[in-house]
């Protein structure tokens, strides 16, 4: 009785290995061995519907990661945005002062009479064409040579950003 068992234990793992072969050689050679309907360990139904698409469980977990990494990368995005405003009110800024720098070289610099200059200078003044912007324009005489005056003119541009104040200053010479 104890060789039938072992016998028959022989026969049962020959039969295991050939269908193990037999799975790996369809697998490997799906064109020449199509498989089978009863090689498929899965249920009826989802045969029937086909291995096309994800559960609702896969669904929930991509779905949780992707909410984890978006949570993590919120912070950069907002901050990024800020510094773009921020920059883009600078270059505002200093497209205003280009501007005023322009209309100092546009103006007659001649004094209006013998004791006055005609030399703007403006303290603390809102910006005309953009109210964000506060401007101050300082011009000193720095050649007094009446043939050939030089004025040193500086421009300040302050705003105020998220509370917080910010300047830009630019120089220019002008040569009567």
């Amino acid at each position: 009785m104890l060789q039938k068992s072992t016998h028959l234990c022989r026969i049962d793992q020959s039969q295991a290995e050939q269908t193990a072969f037999l799975h790996f050689k369809r697998r490997h050679n799906a064109d020449k061995y199509p498989p089978h309907q009863s090689d498929t360990p899965t249920p009826k139904l989802y045969r029937q519907l086909g291995t096309h698409g994800f559960s609702l469980i896969e669904l929930m977990v991509s779905l949780s990661i992707f909410m984890i990494v978006s949570l993590g990368a919120l912070p950069l995005m907002i901050s990024n945005m800020h510094l773009n405003q921020r920059n883009q009110v600078r270059n505002d800024s200093i497209a205003v002062a280009s501007r005023w720098v322009d209309w100092l070289h546009t103006q007659s610099w001649r004094p209006t009479s013998t004791s006055a200059l005609n030399v703007p200078d403006v303290a603390q003044a809102p910006d005309p064409i953009d109210s964000r912007f506060q401007y101050a324009i300082d011009c000193t005489q720095i050649v007094t040579v009446p043939a050939n005056r030089r004025f040193d003119c500086d421009v300040t541009i302050d705003w105020t950003y998220r509370g917080q104040a910010h300047n830009y200053d630019t120089s220019t010479i002008i040569i009567e």
